[in-house]
């Protein structure tokens, strides 16, 4: 399972099914900014790393530019990429547009795509996560308290 989002701020039931299928030994690989536009979007995405990290999902930080792709592939057969964010508002608010295929050659494409991009992005892993101070850890909460604005 495969993601790529410039916002990521999944609700409880999205958290929990990725944890779920991480802790289940599926691939779970997240691709985001490593700053976010805006800086609160950035927040609340980092917000959510820790539950992701302790169930064994491999988050990622781009550096190269602006990330704004928006896309997932599951079980390298599903392939999802349209305008919708992984957030409260591109699920429940905005009128988005997205493509949901149950077509290997699009997900592959997408697959191989996510694998470039993740050359230009660096492995967050969960001890490094924990040594990050106060300051950050506070920032976070702020962007967790956000989400629903987000």
């Amino acid at each position: 399972m495969f993601f790529t989002s410039p916002y990521f701020a999944p609700g409880t039931l999205i958290e929990m099914a990725l944890c779920n299928a991480a802790t289940r030994g599926v691939e779970v690989r997240l691709l985001v900014p490593h700053i976010g536009d805006p800086r609160v979007a950035g927040w609340a995405t980092r917000a959510a790393y820790e539950p992701l990290l302790v169930a064994g999902a491999r988050v990622y930080e781009y550096r190269s530019r602006k990330l704004h792709a928006k896309a997932a592939v599951i079980d390298g057969e599903w392939a999802m990429i349209g305008s919708a964010n992984v957030d409260h508002l591109s699920l429940f608010v905005n009128q988005e547009l997205v493509l949901i295929a149950r077509d290997r050659s699009l997900a592959e494409a997408l697959r191989i795509q996510h694998e470039q991009d993740l050359q230009n992005a660096e492995l967050v892993t969960l001890s490094q996560w924990r040594l990050r101070g106060w300051g950050e850890r506070s920032l976070e909460m702020l962007g967790k308290g956000a989400r629903w604005l987000l």
